[in-house]
């Protein structure tokens, strides 16, 4: 076989692995389809003992599948509720709105999340967004632009405390291959130094930075347990332990 053949043939194999490496998570994602299990996104989560004295608080959750619980098949198995179970600790009641739309970039929390936040007069929001972001290729500047008015918007309209998470690094070494899961987790740090700075420029007090990403980093890479059967959105043993970790005191 000639030299210039056997070049060929090569670079047609690399071209044919890193389409397919490359392509293939998306259309496994896609094949399994995994929906969230929230009928109805109002909830209310109460101790089991009750409290005269303390008030009630209302919840709302901000962002895309992670906040809609894609991956669990009981709404009890979300972090959002794992949240609020924690929250109710301290509380009589915690009246809950999750608003998390599946496949939400930013541009989607802006038009159809953020003002029905600000409806709600709420006590506690948690935001995680981002992960569709990177997904289509926004532009860093352009993203943590979109994150900062989110944030002033919360800020400005509301009297809530807000806990910011970091972006988790998603995507099981058996569907995400090199050297993309390289770039995908170079992406991830990216976008989260832009939350960061974003939130950084606020210089708000109301605001708690939560690093998901730091605190998933190992699991997301080694626990096979960590996912759901699409090998991307974590599994419910997978948000039982993002719940463990977002415990507020």
């Amino acid at each position: 076989m000639k030299p210039i053949v056997k070049v060929a043939l090569l670079l047609i194999l690399i071209f044919g692995y890193l389409l397919v490496a490359y392509v293939g998570p998306y259309i496994f994602i896609g094949y399994k389809n995994l929906k969230s299990p929230y009928s109805n996104n109002r909830f209310i989560v109460e101790t089991e003992t009750t409290n005269i004295g303390i008030e009630k608080i209302k919840y709302v959750a901000l962002g895309d599948s992670l906040t809609a619980g894609v991956g669990s098949y009981n709404t009890k198995d979300t972090f959002v509720h794992k949240f609020a179970e924690n929250l109710a600790q301290n509380n009589n009641e915690v009246q809950v709105v999750n608003l998390g739309i599946s496949g939400a970039k930013t541009n989607e929390l802006i038009n159809l999340e953020l003002a029905k936040a600000v409806s709600e007069n709420p006590d506690i929001i948690t935001l995680l967004i981002g992960i569709n972001d990177i997904h289509n290729k926004s532009m860093v500047s352009k993203f943590k632009e979109k994150y900062l008015f989110i944030l002033n918007e919360l800020l400005t309209k509301t009297n809530s405390k807000i806990f910011v998470m970091t972006i988790p690094y998603l995507g099981s070494k058996y569907i995400v291959l090199p050297p993309f899961n390289y770039l995908l987790d170079f992406r991830t740090k990216q976008f989260n130094e832009a939350i960061e700075s974003a939130v950084d420029l606020t210089k708000s007090n109301r605001i708690y930075v939560m690093d998901l990403y730091k605190f998933s980093y190992n699991l997301a890479r080694n626990d096979k347990k960590y996912y759901s059967s699409d090998l991307f959105h974590p599994s419910a043993y997978g948000y039982a332990l993002w719940g463990d970790f977002l415990n507020v005191d």
